[in-house]
Protein backbone atom coordinates (compact mmCIF):
# COMPACT_ATOMS: atom_id res chain seq x y z
CA UNK A 1 0.00 0.00 0.00
CA UNK A 2 2.95 2.15 1.11
CA UNK A 3 6.29 2.66 1.35
CA UNK A 4 8.14 5.33 2.79
CA UNK A 5 11.87 6.07 2.98
CA UNK A 6 14.43 8.83 3.35
CA UNK A 7 16.53 9.90 0.82
CA UNK A 8 19.33 10.69 3.58
CA UNK A 9 19.72 9.00 6.76
CA UNK A 10 19.17 11.79 9.30
CA UNK A 11 22.00 10.18 11.80
CA UNK A 12 24.59 9.17 9.52
CA UNK A 13 24.03 10.49 6.75
CA UNK A 14 24.21 7.99 4.30
CA UNK A 15 22.24 8.28 0.86
CA UNK A 16 19.52 6.12 0.48
CA UNK A 17 19.51 4.52 -3.08
CA UNK A 18 15.71 5.69 -3.78
CA UNK A 19 15.36 5.05 -6.80
CA UNK A 20 16.17 1.73 -7.04
CA UNK A 21 14.32 0.73 -3.64
CA UNK A 22 10.93 2.71 -6.19
CA UNK A 23 11.59 0.60 -8.66
CA UNK A 24 11.48 -2.82 -6.26
CA UNK A 25 8.55 -1.33 -4.27
CA UNK A 26 6.50 -1.13 -7.71
CA UNK A 27 7.69 -4.84 -8.89
CA UNK A 28 6.15 -6.13 -6.45
CA UNK A 29 3.23 -4.24 -5.36
CA UNK A 30 2.65 -1.83 -8.55
CA UNK A 31 0.03 0.31 -7.11
CA UNK A 32 2.12 0.77 -4.05
CA UNK A 33 2.38 4.39 -3.20
CA UNK A 34 6.02 5.61 -2.32
CA UNK A 35 6.50 8.75 0.05
CA UNK A 36 10.25 10.16 0.30
CA UNK A 37 11.32 11.87 3.80
CA UNK A 38 13.96 14.19 1.88
CA UNK A 39 14.33 17.01 5.02
CA UNK A 40 17.61 15.56 5.30
CA UNK A 41 18.82 16.24 1.86
CA UNK A 42 17.30 19.27 1.08
CA UNK A 43 20.59 21.84 0.09
CA UNK A 44 22.65 18.73 0.14
CA UNK A 45 22.20 16.52 -2.79
CA UNK A 46 20.54 17.18 -6.22
CA UNK A 47 16.39 16.71 -5.38
CA UNK A 48 14.39 14.89 -8.63
CA UNK A 49 11.36 13.84 -8.19
CA UNK A 50 11.05 12.52 -12.02
CA UNK A 51 14.62 10.51 -11.24
CA UNK A 52 13.54 9.62 -7.89
CA UNK A 53 10.16 8.26 -9.00
CA UNK A 54 8.24 9.00 -5.97
CA UNK A 55 4.64 10.10 -5.45
CA UNK A 56 4.80 12.20 -2.60
CA UNK A 57 8.21 13.97 -0.89
CA UNK A 58 8.59 16.11 1.69
CA UNK A 59 11.01 18.96 2.62
CA UNK A 60 11.32 21.58 5.95
CA UNK A 61 12.63 25.09 5.98
CA UNK A 62 14.99 24.56 8.76
CA UNK A 63 17.48 22.52 6.75
CA UNK A 64 18.16 25.49 4.97
CA UNK A 65 18.47 28.12 7.75
CA UNK A 66 14.78 29.11 6.45
CA UNK A 67 12.01 29.95 8.85
CA UNK A 68 10.84 26.85 11.48
CA UNK A 69 7.85 25.60 11.12
CA UNK A 70 7.80 25.99 7.48
CA UNK A 71 7.48 22.84 5.09
CA UNK A 72 6.35 21.71 1.41
CA UNK A 73 4.71 18.45 0.16
CA UNK A 74 5.27 17.72 -3.40
CA UNK A 75 2.69 15.72 -4.64
CA UNK A 76 2.38 13.87 -7.92
CA UNK A 77 -0.33 14.78 -9.98
CA UNK A 78 -3.04 12.11 -9.85
CA UNK A 79 -2.14 11.12 -6.54
CA UNK A 80 -5.24 10.76 -3.95
CA UNK A 81 -4.73 12.08 -1.00
CA UNK A 82 -7.05 12.57 2.01
CA UNK A 83 -6.82 15.87 3.82
CA UNK A 84 -5.28 16.35 6.93
CA UNK A 85 -7.12 19.32 8.73
CA UNK A 86 -10.63 20.02 7.06
CA UNK A 87 -12.37 23.18 6.94
CA UNK A 88 -11.78 26.05 4.65
CA UNK A 89 -9.98 23.81 1.78
CA UNK A 90 -6.64 25.71 1.56
CA UNK A 91 -3.37 23.79 0.31
CA UNK A 92 -5.48 22.21 -2.14
CA UNK A 93 -8.28 20.67 0.26
CA UNK A 94 -5.64 19.00 1.83
CA UNK A 95 -4.88 20.96 5.07
CA UNK A 96 -7.17 23.88 5.64
CA UNK A 97 -6.57 26.85 7.87
CA UNK A 98 -4.48 30.33 6.78
CA UNK A 99 -1.24 29.63 5.48
CA UNK A 100 1.74 31.39 7.23
CA UNK A 101 2.91 33.62 4.26
CA UNK A 102 5.69 35.49 5.57
CA UNK A 103 7.29 31.53 6.44
CA UNK A 104 6.10 30.12 2.71
CA UNK A 105 8.24 33.01 1.14
CA UNK A 106 11.10 32.81 3.30
CA UNK A 107 11.25 28.82 2.76
CA UNK A 108 11.43 29.22 -1.17
CA UNK A 109 13.68 32.10 -0.91
CA UNK A 110 16.35 29.84 1.56
CA UNK A 111 15.86 26.80 -0.69
CA UNK A 112 16.79 28.99 -3.88
CA UNK A 113 19.98 30.13 -2.20
CA UNK A 114 20.45 26.35 -0.96
CA UNK A 115 20.28 25.36 -4.43
CA UNK A 116 22.40 28.00 -5.97
CA UNK A 117 25.31 27.43 -3.28
CA UNK A 118 25.12 23.63 -2.83
CA UNK A 119 28.07 22.68 -4.74
CA UNK A 120 30.43 25.76 -3.10
CA UNK A 121 29.15 24.74 0.11
CA UNK A 122 29.65 21.03 -0.12
CA UNK A 123 33.17 21.62 -1.04
CA UNK A 124 33.95 23.92 2.17
CA UNK A 125 32.05 21.60 3.97
CA UNK A 126 33.86 18.29 2.77
CA UNK A 127 36.98 19.68 3.80
CA UNK A 128 35.67 21.08 7.63
CA UNK A 129 34.21 17.30 7.98
CA UNK A 130 38.14 15.98 7.06
CA UNK A 131 39.59 18.19 10.12
CA UNK A 132 36.64 17.41 12.19
CA UNK A 133 36.62 13.62 11.38
CA UNK A 134 40.41 13.53 12.14
CA UNK A 135 40.26 15.93 15.57
CA UNK A 136 37.48 13.18 16.68
CA UNK A 137 39.32 10.18 15.99
CA UNK A 138 42.11 11.14 17.95
CA UNK A 139 40.29 11.39 21.18
CA UNK A 140 40.44 8.16 23.33
CA UNK A 141 38.04 5.19 22.42
CA UNK A 142 36.46 7.52 19.64
CA UNK A 143 35.00 5.50 16.85
CA UNK A 144 33.73 7.51 13.93
CA UNK A 145 30.97 5.87 11.79
CA UNK A 146 31.48 5.88 7.70
CA UNK A 147 28.24 3.64 6.89
CA UNK A 148 27.80 3.22 3.00
CA UNK A 149 30.74 5.36 1.98
CA UNK A 150 31.09 7.32 -0.17
CA UNK A 151 27.81 7.59 -0.75
CA UNK A 152 27.28 9.66 2.20
CA UNK A 153 26.62 13.59 2.70
CA UNK A 154 29.75 15.33 4.64
CA UNK A 155 26.73 17.77 6.66
CA UNK A 156 26.76 14.56 9.32
CA UNK A 157 29.12 13.23 11.61
CA UNK A 158 28.33 10.32 13.72
CA UNK A 159 30.79 9.46 16.30
CA UNK A 160 31.08 6.63 19.44
CA UNK A 161 32.50 8.01 22.32
CA UNK A 162 32.13 5.40 25.04
CA UNK A 163 32.57 5.64 28.90
CA UNK A 164 29.23 7.63 29.93
CA UNK A 165 25.92 8.68 28.49
CA UNK A 166 25.98 10.59 25.12
CA UNK A 167 22.81 13.29 26.71
CA UNK A 168 26.02 13.55 29.44
CA UNK A 169 29.03 14.39 26.92
CA UNK A 170 26.06 16.88 25.51
CA UNK A 171 25.09 19.06 28.25
CA UNK A 172 29.26 19.43 28.81
CA UNK A 173 29.85 21.18 25.65
CA UNK A 174 26.72 22.92 25.74
CA UNK A 175 28.16 24.16 28.66
CA UNK A 176 31.06 25.23 26.42
CA UNK A 177 28.90 26.74 23.82
CA UNK A 178 29.20 23.33 21.44
CA UNK A 179 25.85 22.00 20.35
CA UNK A 180 25.23 18.29 19.04
CA UNK A 181 22.45 15.95 19.67
CA UNK A 182 22.44 12.38 20.82
CA UNK A 183 21.38 10.81 17.35
CA UNK A 184 18.17 11.73 15.65
CA UNK A 185 15.19 14.40 16.89
CA UNK A 186 12.73 11.94 15.81
CA UNK A 187 14.12 9.31 18.88
CA UNK A 188 14.31 11.99 21.27
CA UNK A 189 11.39 11.31 22.90
CA UNK A 190 11.41 7.97 22.88
CA UNK A 191 12.96 5.65 25.33
CA UNK A 192 13.56 2.76 22.80
CA UNK A 193 17.27 2.54 20.95
CA UNK A 194 17.84 3.85 17.30
CA UNK A 195 16.66 0.74 15.16
CA UNK A 196 18.81 2.18 12.40
CA UNK A 197 22.05 2.43 14.28
CA UNK A 198 21.65 -0.88 16.27
CA UNK A 199 21.39 -2.31 12.29
CA UNK A 200 24.58 -1.09 11.43
CA UNK A 201 25.97 -3.59 14.28
CA UNK A 202 26.34 -0.68 17.30
CA UNK A 203 25.93 -2.66 20.51
CA UNK A 204 23.03 -0.88 22.90
CA UNK A 205 26.37 0.76 25.03
CA UNK A 206 27.31 2.31 21.59
CA UNK A 207 24.39 3.51 20.54
CA UNK A 208 24.03 5.17 24.16
CA UNK A 209 27.17 7.23 23.65
CA UNK A 210 26.70 8.22 19.98
CA UNK A 211 26.30 11.92 19.59
CA UNK A 212 26.04 13.46 16.28
CA UNK A 213 27.57 16.44 14.93
CA UNK A 214 25.61 18.51 11.91
CA UNK A 215 27.73 21.25 9.55
CA UNK A 216 26.31 23.84 8.17
CA UNK A 217 27.28 26.04 5.09
CA UNK A 218 27.80 29.22 7.22
CA UNK A 219 30.13 26.44 9.42
CA UNK A 220 34.17 27.64 9.33
CA UNK A 221 37.34 26.49 10.63
CA UNK A 222 37.81 28.34 13.77
CA UNK A 223 34.11 26.83 14.89
CA UNK A 224 35.32 23.17 14.30
CA UNK A 225 38.53 23.42 15.93
CA UNK A 226 37.26 25.21 19.16
CA UNK A 227 34.60 22.06 18.65
CA UNK A 228 37.38 19.87 18.94
CA UNK A 229 39.34 21.84 22.06
CA UNK A 230 35.76 21.25 23.56
CA UNK A 231 35.39 17.59 22.66
CA UNK A 232 38.89 17.20 24.23
CA UNK A 233 37.87 19.51 27.44
CA UNK A 234 35.04 17.51 28.11
CA UNK A 235 36.46 14.46 28.00
CA UNK A 236 39.13 14.82 29.78
CA UNK A 237 36.67 16.52 32.74
CA UNK A 238 34.84 13.09 32.55
CA UNK A 239 37.75 10.89 32.95
CA UNK A 240 38.72 12.62 36.19
CA UNK A 241 35.17 12.00 37.40
CA UNK A 242 35.41 8.36 36.22
CA UNK A 243 38.69 7.43 38.28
Amino acid sequence: VLVAEMLVQNETGTIYPVRDLARLARARSPRALLHVDAVQALGKVEIDVAELGCDTLAVSAHKVHGPQGAGALFVRAGTALLPLVHGGGQEGGLRSGTENVAAIVGFGVAARIAEEERARSTEKIVELRARLVRGLSELPGARVLEPGAPTLVPHVVAVVLPGVPSEVRMHHLEELGVVVSAGSACQSAKSAQSPSLLALGLSPEEVRSLLRVSLARTTTIEEVERALAAFAEVGARLAKVQR
